[in-house]
């Protein structure tokens, strides 16, 4: 692992369940790391679904493997969510290469 090729900077939110005052179960996404990447871009792609035209991004982020990233995180980039579709490890290489998708909201 090179670290001069981590030159990104992105943020990774895990969802936390809360109870509130009144006993209510909340969930809110909470920073969990903050951490270096490198970014390489995989496709892009317009999508009409209902009637509403969708675009879909998918990106790959390396990361060093140490770090806890769970399949149910997502990530900030650039002000924009990414969903995490999955997460290889290889550990002789020690990283993560962790392939994302663009969340449209």
């Amino acid at each position: 692992m090179q670290a001069g090729l981590l030159n990104e900077i992105i943020l990774i939110e895990r969802n936390h369940l809360h109870r509130n005052s009144y006993g209510e179960e909340q969930s809110a996404w909470e920073l969990h790391i903050k951490t270096r990447a490198r970014i390489d871009f995989r496709g892009a792609n317009n999508v009409i679904e209902n009637d509403e035209r969708v675009f879909t991004r998918s990106l790959t982020f390396i990361v060093r493997i140490y770090h806890d990233i769970r399949n149910d995180d997502r990530i900030i980039y650039n002000s924009q969510k990414y969903r995490i579709m999955s997460i290889e490890k290889r550990k002789n290489e020690m990283r993560q290469i962790i392939t994302a998708e663009l969340i449209n909201e």
